[in-house]
């Protein structure tokens, strides 16, 4: 795998792009990394093969 970070100071908002030739569990594990990386913690609840990411700050009891 490589990783390559450009700098483009022309830019208003920064992008990650993710290129594959298959996205495996790897590359999505990546990519949930990277869209998590800037907002609130998660923590994932799972419901047979569904995932739910409710507000942390509803949680009550778990």
């Amino acid at each position: 795998m490589k990783v390559r970070i450009e700098i483009d100071e022309n830019m208003s908002e920064d992008e990650i792009v993710i290129r594959c030739a298959q996205p495996d569990e790897r590359v999505l594990k990546m990519k949930r990394a990277a869209e998590s990386a800037e907002g609130d913690p998660e923590i994932a609840f799972f419901k047979d093969a569904v995932q739910f990411y409710p507000p942390l700050d509803s949680i009550l009891f778990f």
